[in-house]
């Protein structure tokens, strides 16, 4: 089963639903929550629905 929550690392974010996301050089989560994560350069990034 996959992981009710997302991973956070420096480099990156893998999803609930087993999803990589790879972060830009110097870009950073600056806010997450339980469905999506605000990138400090503006982005916003949204989980799939498990």
């Amino acid at each position: 089963a996959a992981p009710s929550k997302a991973t956070v690392g420096e480099s990156g974010i893998i999803t609930p639903g087993g999803r990589l996301i790879q972060l830009p050089h110097g870009v950073s989560i600056i806010l997450e929550g339980p469905s999506a994560a605000l990138l400090s350069n503006g982005d916003f990034v949204t989980y799939e629905s498990s």
